[in-house]
């Protein structure tokens, strides 16, 4: 409800913070360190450009939801 959209605008207004809407986690290790698999263009099958793509992130902070 209106605490998830508030939550997500703040997320969103932040310079340090980038918001993966279309990512799955694959795998989360020591120290900080996800694989996040992003579905680009999965939606869209004539785009130009990566269907897909592998994000090796090291995050400070986690939140999985």
């Amino acid at each position: 409800g209106a605490w998830v959209a508030k939550v997500v605008a703040e997320l969103a207004a932040m310079e340090n913070v980038k918001m993966r809407l279309r990512c799955m986690g694959a795998g989360v290790y020591d120290h900080g360190y996800v694989l996040a698999y992003e579905r680009v263009a999965d939606h869209a099958p004539g785009a130009k450009g990566p269907r897909h793509r592998l994000w090796r992130i090291r995050a400070r902070r986690i939140v999985s939801a």
